[in-house]
C-alpha cells in the first residue's frame, strides 16, 4: 500500500504542494486530474522517486521511498510504479 503522509514540496519561495495525505492500494489504476499548475506533475515526480518532498513521507510497503538505496530505487521505478502520460 502507498501512504503519502503530510508531504509538501517547495521550490524557492513557491509552495507547490502543502500537507498532502492519502493512501492508495498496491494494485490498480489511479487517475490524477486537475487544473494546470495544481501540482499534478510534481506529485507524480515525488511518487516515482524522481524528486524528494520538502517535508513528509512517501511510503511503499512501509518503506520511505526517499531512503531507498540505488538498487532498491531502480527496482521500485522499473517494476513497482508505472506512469502513463496522456496529452
Amino acid at each position: 500500500m502507498y501512504q503519502v503522509k503530510c508531504i509538501s514540496k517547495q521550490y524557492g519561495n513557491n509552495l507547490v504542494l502543502k500537507d498532502v495525505t492519502f493512501a492508495l492500494p498496491n494494485t490498480g489504476f489511479v487517475a490524477l486530474v486537475g487544473q494546470s499548475g495544481s501540482g499534478k506533475s510534481t506529485l507524480l515526480n515525488l511518487l516515482m522517486g524522481i524528486d524528494k518532498p520538502t517535508r513528509g513521507q512517501i511510503l511503499y510497503a512501509n518503506k520511505d521511498i526517499v531512503h531507498l538505496r540505488l538498487k532498491e530505487k531502480t527496482i521500485y521505478q522499473n517494476q513497482i510504479i508505472g506512469v502513463l502520460l496522456h496529452y
